[in-house]
């Protein structure tokens, strides 16, 4: 949060815009900055009007001083939750602790949104009181190659919403342990958030019916595995993976909403069946990947990957170079690799520090 502590602050018009959501018009204007705003047992949502700029990262902060309260914040567009806080300091499952934070990101745009950002609390909670709420801004450019130095490219941002008029984190599809994500769970380095958005931004753009993209979990707030606060022996994934460099990710499926639920007949975490992938639409979504030089690994199931590879060459036949490092960064086969379980989702991983080796050899 370095980086946006140092951030410009942002201003918010008052007057509506062309581009502004129909529930953001209904908000009262509230200003930036650390003034006082007030909940009370009657009264539990404030909205605010909130602009969200192309190539810019906003970010807004609510900070109370009841830390015993579960305050949020949540982006409404449609009619729908498109997005919720992440929790600065979490404790527990009910990330209490007096600071949460919404990154909004103009997914596609061209020019800014105005969005409802609301602050809310829930009726079972302690009184909640007052709250102080600040918007920030940094720049974020989707792009394969982060342009900055090591110490930028490495700072840990949280991943964005809305996300293309689709929430990011579901709740179906994942048994066990590993239902959904939490917002806790969606923070990840800029280099590797800043690619995922630029490979995103080109496939939403060549298949423009897609529908959008679901994730589960990239990495925890406290830069540990997510899960670990609250099981350090067991947590969501093996330890020492989704540090904020590995995404979890669905897959582009030939119908239907794209989460991250199985796509196929399965059995003991692999495919037993056909995929119901479209295997074009992964295949130009991992060619936009690999053009990160940050670009670890990308783990998918078994059938998955060979479909994948095999769309990869009837596209690309022309660039047997771009084929090749597909080829080299799709991984599914032995122990190490491990393709179980990711008959739902496909696992991308990006360096952590300095390249040292990729792909799966």
């Amino acid at each position: 949060m370095a980086c946006l502590a140092a951030a410009i602050v942002a201003a918010i018009s008052l007057s509506p815009v062309p581009d502004e959501t129909a529930e953001a018009a209904a908000c009262p204007f509230r200003a930036p900055g650390n003034h006082g705003e007030r909940l009370t047992s009657s009264k539990l949502t404030d909205c605010f009007r909130v602009r969200a700029r192309p190539g810019q990262l906003t970010t807004v902060t609510v900070t109370f001083d009841n830390t015993a309260v579960d305050m949020n914040l949540r982006v409404i567009q449609g009619g729908r939750v498109r997005g919720l806080s992440d929790c600065d300091a979490p404790i527990g499952w009910g990330c209490t602790g007096g600071r949460e934070t919404l990154s909004m990101y103009g997914f596609l745009a061209r020019t800014a949104t105005v969005y409802r950002v609301e602050v809310f609390a829930y009726a079972h909670n302690p009184f909640p009181g007052p709250y102080r709420l600040g918007i920030s801004t940094a720049r974020f450019n989707a792009s394969a190659a982060c342009n900055g130095l090591a110490r930028y490219c490495r700072q840990r941002l949280a991943f964005p919403v809305p996300w293309n008029g689709a929430s990011y984190f579901h709740n179906d599809g994942v048994s066990g342990a590993n239902t959904g994500s939490l917002p806790q769970y969606r923070w990840g380095q800029r280099r590797a958030l800043e690619a995922f958005f630029y490979a995103a931004n080109f496939t939403a753009r060549r298949f423009a019916n897609e529908p959008p993209l679901g994730m589960v979990d990239i990495g925890g707030v406290q830069a540990r595995t997510p899960g670990f606060e609250l099981s350090p022996q067991r947590p969501r994934h093996p330890q020492g993976t989704h540090l904020g460099n590995d995404l979890d990710v669905a897959y582009y499926r030939r119908a239907g909403a794209n989460n991250a639920a199985p796509v196929c007949p399965n059995s003991g975490g692999y495919c037993t069946g056909p995929p119901r992938i479209d295997a074009r639409v992964n295949a130009f979504f991992i060619s936009k990947l690999v053009e990160s030089p940050h670009i670890r690994i990308i783990i998918v199931d078994p059938r998955i990957g060979r479909m994948i590879e095999a769309a990869a060459r009837n596209m690309f036949s022309a660039d047997p170079d771009l084929v090749r490092r597909i080829e080299r960064m799709v991984c599914w086969g032995g122990d190490e690799i491990g393709g179980r379980f990711h008959h739902h989702h496909m696992h991308i991983s990006f360096f952590f520090g300095p390249p040292t080796g990729e792909g799966c050899a």
